[in-house]
């Protein structure tokens, strides 16, 4: 890290911080001009139900058949008719009277997807996210509705929806619409989620709608996953300072200590405890964008001689944020730092900076992408 010293003045006293990076000593000051009121989003959901995961796995007296996917470490009851569609990540079963659809998921929009309480969050706000998350081009729900929760099914949590105005349609085109339900799951490799839709079509009299509205259910329900071990991740669920939730992934072995600090916590990847990544929170006032932000660094650290910045550039992960790359010596040695910053529209800004040797920092690339992939504000 950065070696002068400084002190930072704000209203609240003076305070000396010495295992920081020149990136949150100049930034904390920046946010004394930028940062207000932290306000908490609602993120209250409808009444939930917990349901009993002992099923009834006679399929109504249909023959079926066990399909394993060919990739996918995962196999699921389909009836013993069914000519089953498969590519990399889902599998598709259409025919006259219904449509059943399944597929895993651990990414979206280029940051993880960690189980499946955040695909219920964007159900139950039933916006556009919902709707590409679970892959359906359309849906309603009926807001008598009753969401069934399972603690344990097949070894797993998860939940089942059940939506009208279901339109669907197939990567080959084949689209279908009627009404049935989104069943998610969490995979038991340690992150993302299954989902299966099962739907209805709208030409099946209401005689039979029940019928294979049950039929699809037993299906979903009889998913199963291969078994694994602890997985590849450590995750760490902590609150910052300014009492902000998140959750973060890293690949185990790559960090040796995580500590908390004044305003956020460093995560080292060295034994020394001198190289690593500092992650920290605030708010910051209407208006503040990213670029705005990162450049309030940039303008703030360009005053120290001997400090170059690359290009700021865009990165996607959990959030969108601007990065830079700021360079310097330090008793002779090349040292960088990669500053990125994400303020959303609500004012919630994160700061991640990963520093170290230029050639550490190098190195360390990869598991900054996992940082910015995994960063979620709770």
């Amino acid at each position: 890290m950065y070696t002068k010293r400084t002190v930072i003045t704000r209203e609240t006293g003076v305070k000396r911080f010495q295992k920081f990076s020149l990136l949150f000593l100049l930034a904390m000051l920046t946010i004394g001009m930028l940062t207000a009121c932290k306000k908490k989003a609602d993120k209250s959901l409808p009444e939930e139900k917990d349901s009993s995961a002992e099923l009834d796995a006679n399929m109504d007296s249909v023959p079926v058949k066990t399909y394993r996917h060919g990739i996918l470490p995962v196999a699921i009851e389909v009836p013993e008719s069914a000519n089953v569609v498969e590519t990399d990540d889902d599998m598709f079963v259409n025919s006259p009277e219904y449509a059943l659809y399944a597929f895993g998921m651990d990414t979206y929009n280029g940051g993880i997807v960690y189980d499946e309480s955040e695909i219920l969050s964007f159900l139950t706000q039933q916006n556009s996210i919902a709707n590409d998350m679970i892959r359906l081009r359309d849906f309603t729900v009926d807001q008598n509705s009753r969401i069934k929760v399972y603690e344990n099914i097949n070894g797993t949590s998860g939940f089942l929806y059940p939506m009208s105005g279901m339109v669907f349609e197939s990567r080959s085109g084949d689209k279908c619409e009627g009404s049935g339900f989104a069943f998610v799951c969490k995979a038991k490799r340690g992150i993302g989620v299954y989902v299966v839709l099962g739907i209805v079509k709208g030409t099946v009299s209401s005689e039979q709608s029940t019928k294979v509205q049950n039929l699809l259910e037993n299906c979903a329900f009889s998913l199963k996953q291969d078994d694994y071990g602890e997985g590849e991740f450590e995750f760490l669920k902590e609150t910052m300072p300014d009492e902000t939730g998140f959750r973060l992934a890293y690949r185990k072995g790559t960090v040796t200590a995580v500590e908390k600090y004044g305003e956020g916590y460093s995560l080292y990847y060295d034994n020394a405890k001198k190289e690593g990544f500092n992650i920290g929170h605030d708010t910051v006032l209407s208006g503040v964008t990213s670029s705005d932000y990162l450049q309030s660094i940039i303008d703030a650290i360009s005053e120290n001689e001997g400090v170059t910045f690359s290009e700021t550039d865009f990165v996607r992960g959990k959030m969108e944020y601007r990065k830079v790359t700021m360079s310097y010596k330090r008793d002779e040695q090349e040292m960088q730092e990669v500053i990125c910053v994400s303020v959303s529209d609500e004012g919630s800004l994160w700061i991640v900076d990963l520093y170290g040797t230029a050639e550490d920092v190098a190195a360390q690339q990869e598991n900054l992408t996992t940082l910015l992939w995994s960063l979620t504000e709770e």
